[in-house]
């Protein structure tokens, strides 16, 4: 009886310094993230001063300052001619004026299509927009629906537009099924896939379900999720990395755990 007494105790202090070394571990994933929002958030309104007055302008919730630095640093060195925005707002804002940089030396026309399933902010951004950045937006009101690809069920918006999609922003629409109100993964990113004709880099804000599903369909070594960052990166992924006929291979690549980056 001793022993098993001494081992339990054992375990509970085990236990209780396991706990400790979780906490400061998430205590210092917290600090970094901190540090990073603060450096991006620097570094975008450097880029776009009126930003923040923009923000004050807008009901939406927004998204982190590093959101918003990633986004404009990726559209304006990649310079994708369409981009599918599933979830509309301030990053609609910070989107456009990437546009608007890379418009002044090139003549080719770029465009967003911007998603949102609720009818209030989808008229608020309109009315809200700064008139000059509104060539650059299709802004598209739709419900979400149930969508389906082998045994994967998710939630997507029902109208997306056909064209050759090249990125894709992930932040919409809300993941709970119209069908079941059980809670699904965003379809979106396979939805563009299917339209498009080019091959397709996408950044998912958060959505770690979304994630996960993803990295399984297209493999590790195109999905990832940055836990400084809290986006999920998608590389060039394309009708060809879509499973059509599933078996043990696919499973080489994603072993059901979500990689994750530490931003370094």
């Amino acid at each position: 009886m001793e022993i098993k007494s001494i081992h339990v105790t054992n375990l509970i202090q085990i236990n209780k310094f396991m706990g400790l070394i979780n906490q400061f571990k998430n205590n210092l994933l917290n600090i970094k993230r901190k540090r990073y929002d603060k450096k991006s958030k620097k570094k975008i309104l450097e880029l776009i001063p009126d930003l923040e007055d923009f923000i004050n302008k807008s009901k939406s919730t927004g998204a982190h300052y590093s959101d918003y630095f990633q986004l404009f640093d990726y559209v304006t060195r990649n310079k994708p001619k369409y981009i599918l925005e599933c979830g509309g707002g301030i990053t609609t804002f910070v989107i456009a004026k990437a546009l608007e940089k890379i418009s002044y030396k090139s003549s080719m026309k770029h465009l967003i299509i911007s998603m949102e399933e609720l009818i209030e902010y989808h008229e608020e951004i309109k009315q809200i927009f700064p008139p000059e950045l509104k060539k650059f937006v299709n802004f598209i009101h739709s419900p979400r629906i149930e969508k389906k690809h082998m045994f994967y069920c998710g939630v997507g918006y029902k109208d997306i537009p056909r064209y050759d999609y090249e990125f894709v922003f992930v932040d919409g629409p809300d993941n709970f099924s119209p069908v079941d109100k059980i809670r699904k993964f965003n379809f979106d990113l396979i939805t563009a896939i299917q339209i498009s004709s080019k091959p397709i880099d996408a950044f998912i804000d958060t959505r770690l379900a979304t994630c996960y599903c993803y990295q399984n369909i297209f493999g590790k070594n195109k999905v990832n999720y940055d836990v400084v960052k809290k986006l999920g990166i998608v590389k060039n992924v394309s009708k060809n990395d879509l499973v059509k006929n599933w078996g043990k291979k696919n499973f080489k690549h994603s072993h059901g755990n979500l990689t994750f980056d530490n931003g370094n």
